[in-house]
This record gives C-alpha cells, sequence and structure tokens, in this order.
C-alpha cells in the first residue's frame, strides 16, 4: 500500500510536467539497462505432487546445474545454509520460508526457484538485464524462454519429459493433467478428426477433470503446436482457436 501510494504520487508530479510513468521507466531503463522479471508456476497436486515438489528442490540441492537455458550458473545459493547469509535455521517456520534456491547466471540473468508456501505448486522465477537497446518485448520473451527452460529441466529430473508446446497451457493446469492431454487426449483426438469423428463433445468428456472451462486451458497449448505445423485440419482449429 505504502509503494502505491508513492507511484500514485510520482504519477501526480509527472502529469505536472506533461509526462507518464512510462517516460519515468524509460529513462531508467536508458540509465540502468532494462529488466525483465517472469514468473513460471508449475502446479503439481496431491500427495503425488507433494513428493514430486520436495524430490525437485532435493534433486537441486544434491545436484545443482551448471548451465541454465545455455547460460553457465557463476553463483549458488542456498537460502537453507546456516552458513549463508540467513545464519542458522531458527525454526520449522524459518526452514519452510527459506526452501528457496537461487542461481546467478552470466549476462546478468538470474534464476529462483521455491515451493510455494500456500499452493500446491513450484514457483520458477527468471530475471534478465540488457544493457543494449533490446526492444522489452524481446527481452521479456527472452526471459520467459530461460524460466521455461528451467521448468522442463526440473521436471525432468522427477520423471517428468513434456513436449515444449504443453508449457504454453494455462498455469492453472496441473503437470498431471498435462501429461495426460500430451500422452493421451491429444494423440486420440487427432485420430477421430482424421477418421472424420465428432470430436467436441467427446473432448469436453476426456478433460472435464482439468478444472472449469477446461478447453481454454489446454488451447494455448494446442494453438502452440499447430503453429508447428505445415497443416493443421480445420476442425482442430475450430476446437482450439479463439
Amino acid at each position: 500500500a505504502g509503494g502505491a501510494l508513492l507511484l500514485a504520487e510520482m504519477a501526480s508530479e509527472e502529469k505536472d510536467q506533461g509526462r507518464t510513468l512510462v517516460d519515468s521507466l524509460e529513462e531508467i531503463w536508458n540509465s540502468h539497462g532494462q529488466v525483465a522479471n517472469v514468473l513460471v508456476s508449475t502446479v503439481m497436486r496431491g500427495a503425488s505432487g507433494r513428493k514430486r515438489i520436495e524430490a525437485i528442490q532435493a534433486s537441486l540441492r544434491k545436484d545443482p546445474p551448471s548451465t541454465i537455458g545455455g547460460l553457465a550458473v557463476i553463483a549458488y545459493r542456498d537460502h537453507q545454509d546456516p552458513q549463508g547469509i540467513h545464519g542458522p535455521i531458527r525454526s520449522g517456520t524459518d526452514h519452510s520460508s527459506r526452501d528457496v534456491l537461487s542461481y546467478t547466471l552470466e549476462n546478468q540473468a538470474r534464476v529462483i526457484v521455491r515451493p510455494s508456501g500456500t499452493e500446491p505448486k513450484t514457483k520458477v522465477y527468471a530475471e534478465m538485464l540488457a544493457a543494449d537497446e533490446r526492444a522489452p518485448a524481446e527481452l521479456d520473451q527472452a526471459c520467459r524462454q530461460l524460466a521455461k527452460q528451467f521448468v522442463r529441466d526440473m521436471l525432468e529430473r522427477v520423471g517428468v519429459v513434456l513436449p515444449a508446446w504443453t508449457q504454453e497451457m494455462s498455469g492453472l493446469l496441473a503437470v498431471e493433467h498435462r501429461v495426460d492431454f500430451a500422452e493421451r487426449v491429444f494423440p486420440r483426438l487427432l485420430e477421430r478428426i482424421d477418421q472424420g469423428l465428432e470430436s467436441e463433445a467427446w473432448l469436453e468428456g476426456q478433460i472435464r477433470g482439468y478444472g472449469r472451462d477446461a478447453v481454454r486451458l489446454v488451447g494455448p497449448g494446442v494453438e502452440a503446436w499447430m503453429a508447428d505445423q505445415a497443416v493443421v485440419p480445420k476442425s482442430l482449429r475450430g476446437l482450439f482457436s479463439v
């Protein structure tokens, strides 16, 4: 709330000078470089999901990556390390809240991973700094790809291998449902379309358990898959294109 008040005051001062907050942001970029920050959450539900979340953290601690997204890791920090900057663990709550791993990468990039404290998911934060004239959208896309590559790598550590296009699905969709869709539902859907069978009601029945409006949850992933195909059945586009 305090930050919002300061931002509102700054916006008012900029307006008095015929400027906007965007003008101020661009000045900061010009002086210090552009920064992109991306959060990618990976939902893993139930007892098996909890085991995966814990196994990911344990694997990353035991065998920290030396590269992430093609960038070398130049520094690694485990916030639970009693010899680190946070000192000894003081309680169970302190132990849980410090389940955070941070990787500083070359080219002024950083990746942080931690389990959510309130939801069944792992959160990956990526940050990139560009001192050049790179467009904000380009930097944001590079940062997003860095986060997604880390997510793919961390899931492989617990035996989950997914096509890259499934990462474009809604962040609300659990890993288990992404696996089910990619390995079971989608191949069968393509077969039904190829055979000229009714597919809309069938699809809705197959993925109803994924959550409310499940077609929209998986849709962005299917659209990403279609973007890589030379030929796509018109009926498939009709099911998922918005």
